[in-house]
């Protein structure tokens, strides 16, 4: 993409930001590709591997921050969860084995060294664009190239539409867009009357990023803390309400447990470190009463409870017996060691609370941060 911004006259702006209002909804009159669609020459798209790209763990105030450098400038990953997070680096094409650690963890003095004082180019990658912005196409011979417009100007003097050429399918599903309800725009809407040079393209490393389902469940997280051993961190499971520490012999079982919650492993760096001591640790294990959410729950007894017609999974809690905790998801009841549900023993809500005597609260949840197999 080569096109450059051309300065609109207030009229020229103030029609083009109609144009663009009115075609996310319908193709407003004026605004449709009526030109001839560019030879495939001349169809200049933010393709993968264009530019030489890397992820950056920046050391921040307030903890760090994950961004991606393109073209020198680095530009924030923002978004609120993690799984929408892992989902941006994996549709950037990055690999999960290419994502910082806190080894990697740079300063912001040898940031600032490296990349400017400024530090961040002025805008971000967003993991929630569609709830604020809009995604359009241009026809060029056929050819599909599409731009995500956040919605803001180039600055607080300049109104012009600022529009971001995507490079790829899976980075287009991370900003949260669906390239099926995209809507066309002319070439000479995008040349003449926005800001879409090359400096505003969202590029990728490659277009194989596989992304990872929503949460499950919106309150569920993963933190961890200082553990026993040097350079060692403990994990836990938060439903919510009650923090379950993950518990295995090997370093193995408890990462699986943390992508088995739906956790993406690949972004631990990005976890707040607590210590026990704080707070709000010692309220959240005070809360769980010493249950654990261990590798292998193999020999704990195991129920599937029917209600309405649908089964929920339940595990007793190691801490106390006849207290039950729901399985959020396959991947979890897996990472659990009770992959066959089949040896689950079935009953009915009312047969588990008035026979068995068990306890069953949704504060006790074993939940999960995303799967693509809830329970």
């Amino acid at each position: 993409m080569n096109s450059k911004p051309y300065r609109a006259t207030a009229l020229a702006k103030a029609l083009t930001l109609a144009c663009l209002t009115l075609s996310a909804v319908t193709l407003a009159p004026g605004c449709a590709a009526s030109e001839e669609p560019l030879a495939a020459e001349e169809s200049f798209i933010a393709k993968p591997r264009d530019v030489q790209m890397a992820l950056h763990l920046i050391q921040t105030a307030d903890g760090r921050a994950l961004a991606v450098e393109l073209k020198g400038k680095l530009h924030l990953l923002a978004c609120p969860s993690a799984v929408g997070m892992a989902n941006l680096v994996r549709g950037l094409g990055f690999s999960p084995w290419e994502v910082p650690t806190d080894h990697d963890l740079m300063t912001r003095g040898a940031a600032e060294a490296r990349f400017g004082e400024s530090l961040y180019a002025n805008w971000d990658i967003p993991c929630r664009a569609s709830r604020f912005g809009t995604l359009y196409f241009v026809n060029r011979s056929g050819h599909k190239d599409y731009y995500a417009n956040f919605n803001h100007g180039q600055d607080d003097e300049d109104p012009t539409p600022v529009l971001y050429m995507v490079g790829c399918p899976s980075l287009i599903e991370a900003l949260g867009f669906d390239a099926s309800q995209a809507t066309e725009i002319s070439q000479t809407l995008l040349d003449q009357f926005t800001h879409a040079g090359d400096e505003n393209d969202m590029n990728c490393r490659n277009n194989n990023g596989t992304l990872l389902h929503p949460a499950v469940e919106p309150g569920a997280w993963i933190f961890r803390t200082e553990g026993a051993a040097n350079g060692s961190d403990d994990y836990y499971l938060f439903n919510g309400k009650k923090a379950f520490p993950l518990t295995c012999a090997s370093s193995s079982g408890v990462r699986e447990l943390v992508e088995g919650a739906g956790y993406p492993m690949e972004l631990a760096s990005l976890l707040p470190r607590l210590r026990r001591t704080d707070q709000v640790v010692e309220d959240m294990f005070r809360y769980s009463a010493g249950a654990t959410l261990d590798c292998d729950m193999s020999s704990a007894r195991f129920l599937a409870i029917s209600k309405n017609g649908t089964d929920s999974y339940w595990v007793e809690s190691p801490a106390a017996s006849r207290i039950f905790h729901r399985i959020g998801c396959g991947e979890l009841a897996h990472a659990m060691g009770l992959s066959d549900l089949s040896r689950a023993q079935r009953v009915t809500e009312q047969m588990a609370t008035q026979l068995l005597h068990v306890t069953l609260s949704a504060d006790d949840d074993f939940t999960c941060v995303s799967s693509n197999d809830p329970l």
